[in-house]
């Protein structure tokens, strides 16, 4: 059923959700080093974004954001859980499957120093790109 499966609706009548195009379901990963069985980075993570939607991961440094990347954009593999695009299972050795992933999807990088000014509440931080585009007020 590859992007046609619909999330349940919360209540009678009302319409299904979209199904995601791309979903990390209890993702974990943890690094492997020669002294330990591997350090947890991430446990159990999981988030769904639908047409239309963005998805913004903010958060301290060292709390993972960027290996949550990697899974997402299939340069890693999960230590368990998985990732979903189209409802399909992202397999990062299949390379007609990353080809076809990789043509649809765009990573936004942020350079902190140029996008948040502490002198800026984030609110005004964040609207300001949506107001460029004509769609906050």
């Amino acid at each position: 059923m590859k992007g046609t499966e619909t999330q349940a609706a919360a209540g009678a009548g009302e319409p299904a959700a979209p199904a995601a195009l791309l979903a990390a379901d209890q993702v974990s990963y943890s690094y492997r080093s020669s002294r330990s069985h591997g350090r947890p980075v991430l446990d159990r993570v999981s988030l769904a974004v639908r047409p239309g939607e963005s998805l913004a991961v903010v958060g301290e440094s060292g709390t993972g954001k960027t290996t949550l990347l990697r899974l997402l954009l299939g340069l890693a593999r999960p230590t368990s859980g998985a990732v979903r695009f189209e409802g399909e299972e992202l397999r990062p050795r299949d390379r007609a499957q990353l080809r076809r992933f990789r043509s649809a999807v765009q990573c936004v990088f942020q350079d902190p120093y140029a996008s948040l000014d502490p002198r800026r509440r984030v609110g005004d931080t964040v609207a300001e790109p949506l107001r460029s585009l004509g769609l906050a007020d």
